[in-house]
């Protein structure tokens, strides 16, 4: 019996010793799957950063959170990263949003992933904010990465006084470092006042030096800050001083500096003994030099051998080549970019018979209702049209696809002949295409399309003395190459610059105050409705009653900035309809304080007389197909408020995302979040009437979505919006889409 009992009882031990090493077991494998969906995350969060495809970073935790899967302070720290990368800064904070909303409490760098998602959307107060004054809020040391970060926001801004102070208290907080110099001394390279800058950049790096914080990157930055100074001579001698071994960068910056006083032979001499492959923007710096010496064969020599075709390179060496009075192919320079400038040539040639001019300017307005180009045409060329005179010599500066100088050279028919237009592209591309097209309508005698930068071709003094001057080309440059022409300006000249609003040109104002008699002129974007621009038309004041020019306000300084990066970025990685908008929203406020000061706008018409607004109770409609089990119709109502009502893209993102839903269940989450718009409507002082039917069972059906309502009531709609994602993560109705919706602005009604 004691036997029995003695097995029974082992057995019984053995049964809960295997039940027990089960569940260790099943623990065990639960940790590592969730381990293992955790740095699937993370990893296809950051597969996101290279295009800052922050959309589908936001789409990757939301479909994690609704099958239930762990997120943790990695993943979210990573989702913040493409925020940055991608400028969406509103997004990352919605991230923080979220991330809060799990019960996680954000680290350090965290934190610097949130102040690099403002700094890189020019919000550099709130990157000041989010780096140093929140980390203390939530009783945490800021360390040097949190000092660097808030640094370079200020730096990006021109903001190199908080740059100083900046530095000042990380050093009293034993916090400074390599990193915290750099980006003292790059703000003092991008100051306005570079000519002082350059001596207290100097100042720095000897004092990194003595404090052992000099590196490559310090040492570049304080060649940058000497190049930008012009002073090339004693970016040669810090070349030579020894003690950081220069790399790329390094020579670039000295050669960037010897070209921009033509010394071509000394930059070539400095990129020669670099051991490494010297940026492109130096090269193209040295061959710009080399035009500008009419040394046009070592040019071509220097792009032939180094491997430069299909580079930036080939705008500078083409240049190189007609300044020196050569017709180079452009075809040989053109890069690989450039299919919808070509598709535009063949839409042309197939369907504008030669040598008809307004055929050819039809054709290409044609092209542009179907596949968006940046066109004068509508309303801004009713203004071109109306600036010119007979026998005027036209000087356009940005040439794109030559609509605008054939613009110009039809109107000079009209008036009877004579003139002839002269207009300056950058782009090899967009170059030979304005050719082809302008010789196509039988123009290429009237018309001139030269290849290089403006600025190049103003230096080379072959452009004449033009009566009217066309600014098109890029914004922030419109004063430099304003100024630099002023000498070569006739008599009675006129000076048109466009796109002063979308996408802006702030610092021109700033220049042309006081200094030209300035005339705005108020019209919509051709073919973008709710969007307006500006097109200034100035006349030169007499010598005697001209101010000279007075430095830009801090705030001008600022907008360009943004406008430039948003600008460069669109030219490499994806940009959303939205961020224009949000810049246009941005800029028109402090724009028209400034021009309504001194009276500039006083000659335009009522606004109404540009662009009728609705009536109150008028509906604005937006036209969609949907494919799945539900229809879901969708119709907004606002009331009118003021005489400029907008468009307002929240409404329509929400019923675009109610369009993809799959399942009943998911129609009911999408139609919930317009509930939420309709109170935040309410809440901002407007009226909103949404109505709403959902029919299973469908597999095709049409839905309409109408929204109109104040442009004062659009960043609560927004703001609110991103805030029902972090707090709802869109449940099932297509994360994705509704946040590319919420990015991409609503055109045509």
């Amino acid at each position: 019996m004691a036997l029995r009992a003695a097995l029974a009882r082992f057995s019984a031990a053995k049964k809960r010793g295997t039940r027990a090493g089960g569940g260790r077991c099943e623990d065990g494998f639960r940790q590592e799957t969730v381990a293992s969906n955790l740095q699937r995350l993370t990893a296809a969060i950051k597969r996101q950063k290279q295009k800052g495809a922050w959309p589908k970073a936001l789409a990757l935790l939301s479909a994690a959170a609704r099958k239930g899967e762990e997120r943790d302070l990695v993943a979210f720290t990573a989702a913040a990263d493409v925020c940055a990368r991608g400028s969406a800064w509103k997004a990352a904070l919605a991230v923080l949003k979220e991330l809060r909303s799990e019960g996680l409490a954000p680290d350090l760098v965290l934190w610097c992933a949130l102040g690099s998602a403002c700094s890189a959307a020019a919000q550099w107060r709130r990157a000041l904010h989010l780096s140093l004054q929140a980390v203390r809020e939530e009783c945490l040391a800021p360390n040097a990465f949190s000092f660097g970060s808030a640094m370079s926001a200020c730096s990006r801004a021109s903001q190199w006084d908080k740059v100083l102070s900046l530095l000042e208290e990380a050093q009293s907080l034993g916090l400074a470092n390599s990193f915290t110099f750099s980006s003292a001394i790059t703000a003092l390279a991008n100051s306005a006042d570079s000519e002082s800058g350059w001596g207290r950049a100097l100042c720095l790096w000897e004092e990194a030096q003595n404090a052992e914080m000099g590196n490559v990157v310090t040492f570049n930055a304080t060649l940058t800050a000497l190049e930008r100074a012009s002073q090339w001579h004693r970016a040669c001698e810090l070349l030579d001083s020894g003690g950081i071994r220069p790399d790329e960068v390094s020579y670039s910056s000295v050669a960037t500096a010897c070209a921009r006083w033509h010394l071509w032979e000394r930059s070539l001499a400095l990129l020669s003994s670099c051991l490494v492959r010297p940026t492109l923007g130096g090269q193209s710096c040295l061959v710009r030099a080399m035009g500008h010496a009419r040394a046009w064969e070592q040019a071509l020599h220097h792009w032939n051998s180094n491997g430069l075709r299909g580079s930036e390179v080939s705008a500078s060496t083409a240049w190189a080549l007609e300044v020196a009075g050569l017709t180079p192919e452009l075809r040989t320079f053109a890069s690989s970019s450039g299919r919808k400038e070509l598709t535009l040539l063949d839409f042309v040639q197939r369907r504008a018979p030669r040598g008809q001019l307004h055929a050819v300017l039809n054709e290409v307005r044609h092209f542009a209702r179907k596949e968006w180009l940046k066109l004068a045409a509508g309303a801004k060329a009713s203004v071109l049209r109306a600036v010119l005179r007979p026998g005027d010599a036209v000087l356009e500066l940005g040439c794109f696809v030559g609509f605008s100088a054939l613009l110009a050279a039809q109107r000079l028919r009209q008036l009877g002949g004579g003139g002839k237009v002269v207009s300056c592209e950058l782009n090899p591309v967009s170059a030979m295409v304005a050719r082809a097209l302008i010789a196509w309508a039988g123009a290429d005698d009237e018309v001139e399309v030269r290849v290089g930068l403006a600025s190049d071709w103003i230096a080379s003094g072959q452009l004449g003395r033009p009566d009217v001057v066309i600014l098109d080309h890029r914004g922030s440059r419109y004063h430099e190459d304003l100024n630099a022409l002023e000498p070569h300006l006739g008599k009675g000249a006129r000076v048109l610059a466009d796109n002063v609003l979308s996408p802006g040109a702030p610092l021109f104002l700033s220049f042309v105050d006081g200094r030209y008699d300035v005339t705005v002129h108020e019209v919509p974007e051709f073919r973008r409705k709710g969007r307006l621009d500006w097109m200034l038309l100035c006349a030169p004041l007499h010598r005697h009653a001209r101010q000279s020019a007075a430095p830009a306000p801090p705030e001008f300084r600022e907008l360009s900035a943004e406008v430039d990066r948003l600008c460069w970025r669109s030219s490499s990685a994806k940009v959303y309809g939205g961020d224009w908008q949000e810049l246009q929203e941005q800029l028109e406020p402090v724009l028209r304080r400034f021009a309504d000061a001194r009276g500039w706008t006083s000659a335009l018409s009522p606004r109404t007389n540009i662009r009728s607004p609705p009536s109150p109770g008028t509906r604005l409609w937006l036209q969609f197909s949907i494919v799945g089990r539900c229809k879901v119709s969708i119709a907004a109502e606002a009331t009118c408020v003021e005489a400029r009502p907008t468009l307002i893209r929240v409404a329509a993102a929400a019923a675009n995302g109610a369009a993809h839903v799959r399942t009943e269940s998911q129609a009911s989450h999408a139609l919930q979040q317009l509930e939420d718009a309709r109170g935040a409507a309410q809440g901002a002082g407007g009226v909103l009437v949404l109505q709403y039917v959902t029919r299973p069972g469908r597999h095709e059906a049409m839905g309409q979505a109408s929204y109109l309502a104040p442009a004062r009531l659009k960043r609560n709609l927004e703001e609110s919006w991103i805030s029902a994602w972090a707090s709802r993560n869109h449940g099932g109705a297509g994360s994705s889409d509704l946040l590319d919706s919420e990015r991409t602005a609503v055109e045509d009604s």
